[in-house]
């Protein structure tokens, strides 16, 4: 009996056309999955980032009811605020960190000392703790209704219907991650999301959609401007302003100091209530 030969036999395994398809199939698959890997790893530090801000605000909005002094004298800073703006018609707006006659007494011959301005309070020292040792935080208090203007009447701090409310103060605690800041100067109106006329231009080729900027006045004493920080929405560099993603309701100004930053990775907003 003969045996025949299967037909199919001469044509078993696979031709170096079709190896060639699936090595291409499984190298984009690959580079795919493998394009995961940098999201996935971005989202985690975003993740730490987001929890260990939140647990620093924590931390400093503790501080503006952090007792301090003896006696009499011992008292919160924010306690300390409202008792200004009570006795002496202080109209603020304050910062914390912030060394002054309001928040750390300090006189001599009956001076008061002279104001340092906002800054930022690292969390801890370098080798204290490495996970937190890069942070800072800077917290910054305004009244809705205010006689910064000094005319006898309530500025128009206008937060909806907190506007003309004596008893809210609001407070915006702000974290950082290695902070610095680029200084420029703009125009910037009441209820208004445009920032105009910044100078000098070149300051916005850094500036990108996410960073922050805040409105300070450095050429009076105490610190004017509201010193609360606004995200960036847009960028115009050509027209030499930016749009914020939420309106200004702080008080009308020109050629005033901007700072702006690429470092916030949190803002906490609330309301307090005077005592």
């Amino acid at each position: 009996m003969r045996l025949r030969r299967s037909s199919r036999g001469a044509a078993a395994g696979f031709t170096l056309v079709e190896i060639l398809l699936a090595l291409l199939i499984l190298a984009v698959g690959l580079l795919g999955v493998l394009a995961l890997f940098p999201l996935g790893i971005d989202a985690a530090r975003r993740s730490v980032e987001s929890t260990r801000a939140a647990t620093i605000a924590r931390m400093a909005r503790a501080h503006l009811f952090y007792r301090t002094g003896s006696g009499l004298n011992r008292k919160t800073p924010f306690e300390r605020i409202v008792e200004a703006v009570e006795q002496h018609g202080a109209t603020g707006p304050w910062f914390l960190p912030y060394d002054d006659e309001i928040l750390d007494p300090d006189y001599d011959g009956g001076t008061n000392s002279v104001s340092d301005g906002p800054t930022v309070q690292v969390v801890v020292s370098p080798g204290e703790d490495e996970a937190f040792a890069e942070y800072a935080w800077s917290i910054a208090v305004a009244r809705p209704a205010s006689d910064v203007d000094g005319n006898g009447l309530a500025d128009d701090y206008s937060l909806g219907l907190l506007q003309g409310n004596e008893n809210l103060y609001v407070v915006q605690v702000t974290v950082y991650r290695r902070f610095n800041a680029s200084v420029a100067a703009g125009d910037l109106n009441s209820g208004s999301m445009i920032v105009q006329n910044i100078t000098p231009s070149g300051v916005l080729a850094s500036v990108r959609s996410g960073d922050y900027v805040r409105y300070l006045d450095t050429s009076s004493d105490p610190w004017d401007g509201d010193g609360f920080w606004y995200q960036v929405d847009q960028v115009d560099e050509d027209g030499a302003r930016v749009k914020l993603s939420e309106k200004y309701w702080g008080l009308p100004r020109t050629g005033g100091r901007l700072e702006f930053t690429d470092r916030v990775i949190g803002t906490y907003t609330f309301l307090v209530s005077a005592p």
